[in-house]
């Protein structure tokens, strides 16, 4: 990756809070390259980080994270801001879980955090780790 690249995806997020290691949490699973369901995704942020939903907080394109494993338990999740409406998936994790390994993974993507749409409605950002 280009340095300039890395330096304008850097620009892109900036981090608002902490990575928190969590504790399995047992839901469906997550061992196929299906990905999880859209309301379990939105179900975790509103669990994990209710106050990066508020309406108030919706203008400031809130991105939030979580790595999970096979068995979709929340390894880690963190969450930050987007500065950009166009970053891939791989740069969104690196800079959400700096020094935390996000591959191999089985499958990850973005998914919009509530029923609120937009440029600047919240995004969820997953990945599923590989065993």
């Amino acid at each position: 990756m280009r340095m300039a690249t890395l330096v304008s995806l850097a620009a892109s997020i900036t981090l608002t809070s902490a990575v928190y290691p969590q504790a399995p949490t047992a839901t469906a699973s997550c061992a196929g390259t299906k990905p999880p369901p859209i309301d379990q995704l939105q179900a975790l942020a509103r669990q994990y980080h209710q106050q990066a939903l508020r309406p108030e907080l919706s203008s400031h394109s809130v991105l939030i994270g979580f790595v999970l494993d096979t068995s979709c338990r929340i390894v880690r999740h963190a969450v930050g801001r987007r500065f950009a409406n166009r970053i891939p998936v791989d740069s969104a994790l690196a800079l959400l879980f700096p020094g935390v390994p996000t591959k191999p993974f089985i499958t990850a993507g973005f998914a919009d955090a509530s029923v609120q749409r937009g440029p600047a409605a919240p995004w969820i950002v997953w990945v599923v780790l590989k065993g």
